[in-house]
């Protein structure tokens, strides 16, 4: 997948490092099983998406534009989504429709009546915002998601505002 994500922990108040190293490897741990959960959580609306009749027609087109297109309309209609990706056969994303960075997608490959595949869809239920503020209330430290450099969201504040579906 082409999005990578990175949890980053500051601990702030703990001064042993013995401490300090538990604690973080500790929120670690759970920051991994929230990610887990969330891509199970994603599973009924990926099946949901990928069976629709519309979606499928435009998938099997293989361009962006209509598999854009529905994904819009789908986002629209259902508030629980937040991201629909597809890649292609190569791994190269062809669309990307969110309201709001997304991460842990549920993913599944299309086929045609055939069985040829068409690629991957990847469907998500969780905003990176929406993450870093689970983990941070279940483990009291500090979350980040990165990708490619950039900041898509933080309990450190300075996160970016996104809001509009693209």
């Amino acid at each position: 997948m082409a999005a990578v994500a990175v949890v980053l922990f500051r601990v702030t108040s703990d001064s042993e490092t013995g401490k300090a190293d538990s604690r973080i490897a500790q929120g670690l741990t759970t920051a991994l099983a929230v990610y887990q959960a969330d891509i199970d959580r994603a599973d009924g609306a990926l099946a949901q998406v990928a069976r629709d009749p519309q979606m499928s027609r435009a998938l099997a087109r293989r361009k962006g534009g209509p598999v854009r297109a529905r994904a819009r309309q789908i986002l629209r209609a259902r508030p629980d989504i937040a991201a629909i990706v597809f890649y292609d056969g190569r791994g190269r994303r062809v669309s990307y429709t969110a309201r709001t960075p997304a991460l842990a997608h549920a993913t599944a490959a299309p086929t045609t009546s055939k069985g040829k595949r068409l690629g991957t869809l990847a469907v998500s239920r969780t905003t990176a915002r929406d993450y870093v503020r689970t983990v941070k209330r279940l483990t009291g430290l500090d979350a980040q998601v990165v990708a490619s450099g950039q900041t898509l969201a933080s309990t450190l504040g300075g996160a970016p505002a996104h809001g509009a579906v693209r």
